[in-house]
């Protein structure tokens, strides 16, 4: 299960990129947020957890903080 979402979360990423230099796109990070969350929820429902404390959480605070330095670095420097 989890090879099969990395695989459609790349799949998604290379479709949505775009040419204008940037490496991927708003949508591009939300879909990939998307099939992450419903992976962790699957996870979640059969009795882990793990993947939402091990990995849902650190990429969603990771992708925050990033979103937060390119409003940052396009808007202020």
């Amino acid at each position: 299960m989890k090879n099969i979402v990395k695989k459609m979360a790349y799949s998604i990423l290379r479709i949505l990129n775009d040419d204008s230099g940037k490496l991927i796109k708003g949508e591009a990070a939300i879909v990939f947020l998307a099939f992450l969350g419903i992976y962790a929820l699957y996870d979640f429902i059969n009795g882990g957890g793990k993947v939402f404390l091990h990995v849902f959480l650190p990429t969603l605070g990771i992708s925050v903080v990033l979103t937060i330095g390119a409003y940052f670095f396009n808007n202020h420097l």
